[in-house]
């Protein structure tokens, strides 16, 4: 599947839990987005348990809009309609080599306004390794 896109990277204070904060982020910005592990075909809601319980940490994903654009995404991969409707994060996992933070990357297909405004505040709540509010998680 070709992804494409543009990558945006930066730095994250090691111990937060970067997948976490971009879950929750992700219910505003997109909430009926759908989570998919890089390492495996299957798609969660976002309100699945297992998505909370085991997918958390991950180290690259995909999200999609909802469940509509993981279909489009399946069947059409990388087409100009697709672009803006799945992003993709990588988070550097090196753990061999010590360090203070980790490589945060998301990579989208065109940054919009709404992208941006996503961007700017994942970045204020990753900086501020603010806490998630434990109901917020969906079990």
């Amino acid at each position: 599947m070709k992804i494409g896109g543009i990558d945006i990277s930066f730095r994250v204070k090691q111990g937060v839990p970067i997948t976490e904060f971009v879950l929750h982020a992700l219910r505003a910005f997109w909430p009926d987005y759908i989570f998919q592990n890089a390492d495996e075909a299957e798609l969660r809601e976002n309100d699945d348990p297992t998505l909370w319980l085991y997918d958390t940490a991950s180290t690259e994903f995909f999200v999609y809009r909802d469940r509509e654009a993981a279909e489009s995404w399946k069947k059409n991969g990388g087409i100009p309609e697709n672009q803006n409707l799945m992003l993709h994060f990588l988070i550097d996992s090196d753990s061999s080599v010590p360090t203070v933070a980790v490589q945060f990357t998301m990579v989208v297909g065109e940054l919009t306004g709404d992208v941006e405004n996503f961007i700017q505040d994942l970045k204020r709540s990753l900086r501020r390794g603010a806490t998630i509010p434990s109901n917020a998680v969906a079990v």
